[in-house]
């Protein structure tokens, strides 16, 4: 009966941990989603084609797509990465979540206070502004703001939006730089 109940124990331990990592948040993704993966890799790892607009057109430089990702709601941001001057791939480039299950390596995720933000990187570069209320950014927010964090090991930003000084959403970007 013991060893039935340690090797019960054991395999539920191992499932939670490998569901942990599926919304860690990191600078180079979540989970399975990586920043610079390839819009077929990502396909893959969702499950499903992605339908695209503006990348269609001619002009069109990125697009901003409403997914599932473990059953959770998450924005992908794909761009064109240029490999010669008429040929490029599309690559994932940011992710956004507002998921509670969402956290980074430091325990940041929904709900966290501001002050624990800037306490947990103090040792990278942190960004700190209101947000805007209106679409020509000329109303600062009173109640919203946004925190971005750069560290010199990686080149792409983790950005966490605030209302009233508690996080709402989580987004990564790809190839931002702090400086």
């Amino acid at each position: 009966m013991r060893k039935i109940m340690l090797l019960l124990l054991l395999a539920l331990t191992t499932g939670l941990a490998a569901q942990n990592t599926d919304y860690l948040v990191t600078q180079n993704g979540m989970g399975l989603l990586k920043l610079g993966m390839k819009k077929a890799e990502l396909e893959k790892v969702l499950g499903k084609k992605i339908q695209l607009k503006n990348l269609l057109e001619k002009d069109g430089y990125s697009d901003t797509i409403k997914v599932k990702y473990k059953n959770i709601d998450v924005l992908v941001y794909l761009e064109k990465s240029w490999l010669a001057d008429d040929s490029y791939e599309l690559v994932l480039s940011g992710i956004r979540t507002s998921s509670p299950l969402c956290k980074t390596a430091r325990g940041i995720g929904i709900g966290t206070d501001k002050l624990k933000i800037v306490n947990a990187y103090e040792n990278s570069n942190v960004y700190i502004w209101p947000d805007y209320e209106d679409e020509t950014y000329t109303r600062r927010s009173k109640t919203k703001s946004v925190i971005t964090i750069f560290n010199d090991d990686e080149a792409n930003s983790l950005t966490f939006y605030l209302l009233n000084k508690k996080v709402v959403a989580i987004e990564i970007t790809y190839g931002m730089t702090g400086d």
